[in-house]
């Protein structure tokens, strides 16, 4: 295995070191008579995981293989988004209440300067809530999405206590 590459537990060979994070991304469909489309076009929804090379995030649509998305991905503490398109290299369905696949993008045209933005951001740790931060309840039986949303939460400065079912929340709540 070369230096660049990462093993998963599935036997797949990752370039990158990839962070579970949920970030805000927008994206939608690039065409030769749209490449950037309107805003209303875009659709609205949080990273599962994030690395210098893509990103796996939630859709709706089932987009296939070798579409291309423009993406705006939102970064912590950042006004301005990044802007770049995606290749989409995997669809997986999902069961789930809220979202029905999970799409793999790889980044296509990122810039050396947004690049070294998501860096800092996969370096970075969520930070800890400050003494007196609000404590939220997160129940959700998609342990993905509850990852995902628990990260987010933590990133803006909540204390966040999770549960995957309701009866396992009942008992955390009193």
């Amino acid at each position: 295995m070369s230096a660049e590459s990462i093993q998963k537990n599935d036997g797949e060979r990752r370039r990158h070191l990839r962070r579970r994070i949920a970030l805000d991304v927008a994206f939608g469909p690039v065409t030769p008579s749209h490449p950037r489309p309107s805003h209303a076009q875009l659709q609205r929804t949080v990273t599962v995981d994030v690395s210098h090379g893509g990103m796996c995030l939630y859709t709706d649509a089932p987009y296939p293989p070798d579409a291309q998305l423009f993406c705006l991905l939102t970064l912590p503490d950042e006004a301005a988004p990044i802007e770049c398109v995606v290749r989409v290299a995997w669809l997986q369905h999902v069961n789930h209440d809220d979202h029905t696949y999970k799409v793999g993008v790889e980044f296509l045209t990122l810039t050396a300067e947004d690049g070294a933005r998501i860096d800092q951001v996969l370096r970075g740790h969520a930070p800890r809530p400050q003494a007196g931060a609000k404590t939220v309840l997160l129940v959700d039986d998609d342990a993905e999405l509850r990852q995902a949303l628990k990260v987010r939460l933590q990133s803006v400065g909540f204390h966040v206590v999770t549960a995957n079912k309701k009866a396992n929340a009942s008992e955390l709540a009193f």
